[in-house]
């Protein structure tokens, strides 16, 4: 890596690590555990040297710390274009943190849930702002400790109940320390009537003073009438609190003009069009063959799209 990007990259983690609030300073060991570095590489990096002890920092480690800032070391291949999903899902976010809200994000696969959350949310909005996936087999236990986690809580063998209390304290002291917790709860479709039920205690106890966010698909909300449909115990109680509380995302417009327009193969850019179900297909088919055309020196065409692919054409 160059001296002039490694400077850039020093002189954005001295100001972030003093500033990255108006109330709150994020310290080289809460940057270190962050990036799951060694935080003697932050410590050297901030003194203005390259060394821990006889070791160099490996350039890894910059690069780390240059997406946790923002800054670019590496060319993109895939530009990042503001699209109507990206707004509204922002504008969520926003306003479930600003007010302490719990809001439910629906959108359909690939429209870029996932990325705004992670690499435009959450990279603007370091601290107390925290995010879980929730996985197919989770049980209310492993979301718990995921949350636990996250948090940077050690709360060994508790029960589930005093594990969730202590996560909901935590979160209320951060409000008094003047700081605006966010929880993210992403693929939320996979919770269990449980875990919906826990979110209501959440909610009872937090309302106002830490935003949750449950973000997935339609599935979501099928689940929801489901379980309201059976009368499963605090389920209609759930949905009373977070009704008018649920942001419907924008369909994706699969002309795709914003991502194709500086492309000139027309038959790429209809190919594209019919065969790419969203924004997650789109990246995955144009990011991979941008970098091989480069390597190639050819240009972006229908023809190397298919030859990467393995697609007869």
């Amino acid at each position: 890596m160059k001296v002039e990007q490694k400077n850039k990259i020093r002189e954005a983690l001295v100001a972030y690590t003093q500033s990255v609030s108006e109330s709150f300073v994020m310290s080289q060991n809460e940057v270190a555990k962050k990036l799951g570095i060694n935080a003697a590489y932050i410590s050297a990096i901030v003194n203005g040297e390259d060394k821990v002890g006889k070791s160099t920092i490996s350039d890894m480690y910059w690069k780390k710390i240059a997406v946790l800032l923002g800054i670019e070391v590496d060319k993109k291949y895939w530009e990042i274009k503001q699209t109507p999903q990206m707004v509204a899902i922002l504008a969520a976010l926003e306003e479930a943190k600003e007010d302490g809200r719990t809001i439910t994000i629906v959108g359909e696969t690939g429209c870029g849930k996932s990325f705004t959350i992670e690499e435009l949310f959450m990279k603007k909005n370091p601290v107390a702002c925290y995010k879980i996936v929730i996985g197919s087999l989770d049980n209310i236990g492993d979301i718990v400790d995921k949350l636990a986690d996250v948090i940077g809580l050690k709360l060994g063998t508790m029960s589930r109940s005093a594990k969730l209390k202590e996560v909901s304290y935590a979160l209320l002291m951060m409000k008094y320390r003047n700081l605006k917790p966010l929880v993210i709860f992403d693929e939320a479709e996979y919770m269990s009537h449980v875990a919906l039920c826990a979110i209501k205690s959440m909610y009872d106890m937090l309302n106002g003073v830490c935003g949750i966010v449950m973000v997935g698909t339609e599935q979501i909300l099928r689940n929801y009438d489901r379980l309201k449909n059976k009368n499963k115990t605090g389920i209609p109680q759930l949905y009373r609190r977070i009704k008018f509380g649920i942001k419907y995302i924008p369909n994706i417009d699969k002309r795709y003009n914003e991502f194709l327009a500086d492309i000139e193969d027309r038959e790429l850019s209809k190919w594209l069009r019919g065969n790419c179900e969203n924004y997650g297909e789109l990246h995955d088919v144009l990011e991979p063959a941008k970098r091989e055309a480069e390597r190639l020196a050819e240009p972006l065409s229908y023809e190397l799209v298919m030859k990467i692919n393995g697609f007869n054409y």
